[in-house]
């Protein structure tokens, strides 16, 4: 992996309680996720803070609203408040953390990559 490249990464700008799908985030980082997609195909990010993690699965942007498919590979959906990082980098721990096989993340998913620390990208920004 090129040093110079950005991992796509944003911020949620309103809590994700438990049984919801939709989030904003960034207008900038939502057209770069948009443009990025394939249909058919996922998309998996990951909710992130320093105690917990979740998986989500990418359905579809519309302008700054993100739709996503929560607890995905084993994680649980859980309450994330604004501020909450979503991001295309899931680390090696993270991985070991769920007891998951990086291949479920890697197969049926062309744009991710495996760095040499054993995490897994899934997506790279556009814009700096």
């Amino acid at each position: 992996m090129n040093t110079t490249t950005k991992i796509w990464q944003a911020q949620l700008y309103s809590t994700l309680d438990y049984d919801y799908a939709n989030v904003p985030i960034n207008l900038d980082k939502a057209r770069d996720l948009a443009a990025s997609l394939h249909k058919g195909q996922p998309c998996y990010l990951v909710l992130f803070s320093e105690l917990d993690m979740e998986i989500v699965n990418v359905i579809r942007v519309f302008h700054d609203i993100v739709t996503l498919e929560r607890g995905q590979k084993g994680s649980s959906p859980n309450i994330w408040p604004p501020g909450t990082f979503i991001s295309a980098k899931i680390t090696a721990k993270m991985l070991k953390d769920l007891h998951l096989d990086k291949s479920a993340l890697l197969e049926n998913n062309h744009q991710a990559v495996e760095t040499d620390e054993g995490d897994i990208v899934t997506l790279y920004a556009q814009h700096s």
